[in-house]
């Protein structure tokens, strides 16, 4: 019985060993989590800043059709106005000059949007690896549920077989000391049938022969 007892408290032991493992796992888990959640942040981040983008490469784009429209209008004005020529030269230089920088600063717009559209793409990929990766943990999780689940009825089926045991060895321990506190009993009664006088030895020796018949537990 007590290496049945000795058994049970090892594989107690080891339940509690592979449950402080699972929390271990379980909290690297949720660290994953937390870092993919930073990353889908960060993924909105860039979206955000994709719209950003387009909305100034629109605003360059108007720029440049008020920029040619002006050119236009200036060029009307010099065939009418000599006097203003030089004037709507300069505004016309100017107007160009504007109009190169805007088109510069649209072509570096296209070019981060490029890049931000393949960021995007990226990051899409990254969020599709990543949505399977939490699927997995979660399927994992639900499995390390189960194996607590599973560790938490083994452990309560072995609390009952060591209350079992317990009691049977409680119970046996009570009958050990009936036997004895019997055994003590019979010996005082032979002891003192066997310390009478002589003329009384026959019957003695008829006391301990009917309790010698006696069956002993």
């Amino acid at each position: 019985m007590r290496p049945r007892c000795q058994n049970a408290e090892r594989r107690v032991t080891e339940a509690e060993a592979e449950i402080a493992s699972l929390r271990q796992e379980l909290a690297g888990t949720r660290a994953e989590v937390s870092a993919l959640c930073d990353a889908a942040t960060q993924a909105a981040r860039v979206a955000a800043r994709l719209r950003e983008v387009e909305e100034e490469l629109t605003w360059a784009q108007e720029v440049r059709d008020l920029t040619v429209a002006r050119r236009d209008a200036m060029r009307g004005e010099r065939d009418t106005e000599y006097g203003r020529r030089i004037i709507a030269l300069r505004e016309r230089d100017e107007a160009q000059a504007r109009a190169m920088t805007a088109e510069g600063l649209a072509t570096i717009v296209r070019n981060e949007r490029d890049v931000a559209r393949q960021q995007v793409i990226d990051l899409r990929w990254d969020l599709g690896w990543v949505e399977n990766k939490v699927r997995r943990l979660r399927k994992e999780q639900s499995e390390d549920a189960a194996m607590m689940t599973h560790l938490r009825d083994e452990r309560s089926a072995i609390r009952e077989e060591r209350d079992q045991a317990r009691g049977q060895v409680k119970q046996l321990e009570e009958e050990l000391e009936e036997v004895r506190a019997d055994s003590r009993e019979r010996t005082a009664a032979l002891e003192g049938e066997l310390g009478r006088p002589e003329p009384t030895s026959q019957h003695g020796l008829r006391s301990w022969r009917s309790c010698s018949r006696r069956r002993w537990p």
